[in-house]
């Protein structure tokens, strides 16, 4: 009987670490931080982009996308939300990038932002095509105050995660 428990608690343990693990990937993978990505076809060339989704306030946010010579560039960008006239800043040429960058904002400010691509015959794409994307700046969080807070946060996590299911309490 001692056996049967002690290998059922090692088993939730393990299964603890397990979730606690997925969970960190997939909130890092689809968070509100995570920059938005894809492809799409413009002419024969695939454009892939990353549109970035939080930066450090105090400094511009750039914005690039690699793509060839032929296409232009510009992005078109608001402060989030609100019902502000949208802002269009070109983008430069830097080798095979287009480059531009949209002014920083205040901690917790939020802009909302695309980038719209053009060919020499005209062909235009916005960049998202759904919706604009949404970039959240943040004050920069030194390294001795962050790495207590996740080394605490993880065993917190697997803790939690490995408690035993318990009944309604009478």
């Amino acid at each position: 009987m001692n056996m049967r428990r002690l290998a059922f608690s090692g088993l939730l343990w393990a299964a603890a670490i397990v979730l606690t693990l997925v969970l960190a990937e997939f909130q890092r993978v689809t968070g509100p931080t995570y920059p938005k990505s894809g492809s799409l076809q413009m002419g024969s060339e695939t454009i892939q982009y990353e549109l970035l989704r939080t930066h450090d306030t105090g400094l511009d946010m750039p914005v690039r996308i690699e793509v060839g010579p032929p296409i232009q560039g510009s992005v078109v960008w608001r402060r989030f939300p609100t019902d502000e006239p949208w802002q269009t800043v070109p983008m430069e040429r830097e080798g095979g990038e287009l480059v531009s960058a949209i002014d920083f904002q205040p901690p917790a400010g939020k802009v909302e932002y695309q980038v719209v691509l053009e060919s020499e015959s005209g062909e235009r794409h916005t960049i998202p095509d759904d919706e604009p994307a949404i970039a959240r700046f943040k004050g920069a969080v030194p390294t001795a105050v962050l790495l207590p807070h996740v080394l605490a946060m993880f065993p917190q996590h697997v803790a939690g995660h490995s408690s035993p299911p318990r009944g309604p309490s009478a």
